[in-house]
């Protein structure tokens, strides 16, 4: 008899590892331009205010639009883990494609952040903070790690 890993309520049906809450969660953070772009639409003419409170730059709102749809792309393909599984494909390259959004995501928010010459900008140094911890979290979780070894084979 072999030992389980994780607990038991970490594995679904097939004995496999599911992703957890705070993966999806990362995956969720790593979209909020979208979720952002997604308030403004519904706010109307306030909309605009959300939006230059959190991307005060345009062309990083932009910029961060684009990480959101790869960082969506990459919560539905999880999603569709089974339909891979069948094909006998494997999942690893969603490893290396999210170490490199949030490599991305971090060097962005930098660079708009030491660009911003007037001032310090709280919520954008609370956002880069929170990407740091997202990206600590990848890095460092045991489950998420046992996930991608799980799914390896």
């Amino acid at each position: 008899m072999t030992k389980l890993k994780l607990p038991l309520h970490c594995y679904d049906e097939a004995g496999r590892i599911i992703p957890s809450v705070w993966f999806t969660l990362v995956l969720l953070w790593g979209a909020r331009a979208i979720w952002v772009l997604a308030s403004a639409m519904l706010l109307g003419d306030n909309g605009e205010t959300i939006r230059l409170w959190v991307f005060p730059v345009a062309f990083s709102f932009k910029l961060h639009l684009g990480l959101g749809g790869i960082y969506l792309m990459l919560w539905f393909v999880l999603g569709r883990r089974e339909w891979f599984w069948k094909k006998n494909d494997s999942l690893q390259w969603t490893k290396v494609l999210l170490y490199v959004l949030l490599a991305l995501d971090i060097g962005l928010q930098c660079f708009f952040l030491s660009h911003s010459v007037d001032h310090f900008d709280a919520v954008s140094g609370s956002m880069l903070l929170i990407t740091t911890f997202t990206a600590m979290y990848v890095g460092r979780s045991k489950r998420t790690r046992f996930m991608y070894e799980d799914w390896r084979a």
